[in-house]
Parts: structure tokens; sequence; C-alpha cells
């Protein structure tokens, strides 16, 4: 997930917002945390474009969570 744009490239590398989502329910993810966003300008969206619309789109039935860079999470 991110760096999606344009979409007739990037789409081999990355998931867009939608089908991120789209995949985590499909496998009935556990947590779903979208990597390789809001750190370095690969895409032609801004870097945090991607976590302005996850953020908008995510609700408390959603399994997905956000990580500062750096951050970790332990899933037991």
């Amino acid at each position: 997930m991110g760096a999606y744009e344009p979409r007739w490239f990037m789409h081999y590398q990355h998931l867009n917002v939608e089908e991120f989502f789209r995949a985590a329910k499909e496998i009935n993810a556990k947590v779903a945390i979208p990597m390789h966003l809001g750190v370095i300008q690969l895409g032609d969206e801004h870097y945090l474009y991607p976590l302005y619309e996850i953020s908008k789109r995510v609700s408390s039935e959603d399994n997905i969570t956000i990580l500062r860079v750096g951050e970790r999470l332990i899933v037991e």
C-alpha cells in the first residue's frame, strides 16, 4: 500500500487505498497495516495522501492499524 499513482505503472508494486481495504476484507485479516507510505515521495500523489485517505475511510469494524514511522505492533 502506498505510492500508487500513476496506476498504469505502480499497480505492479503497490495497492491503492480501495485495493488495500478490499484485500484486508477478502483475506479476513486479523490486522492490516499499510506499509511503505508517509516516508518518501515515490508516486505522483503526495507522500502523506494515502494516510489521509485511509484515515477518512477507516471505521471501528476495520482491522486497520496505522503505525508511525519506527513504531511497532505486537499481535497476540
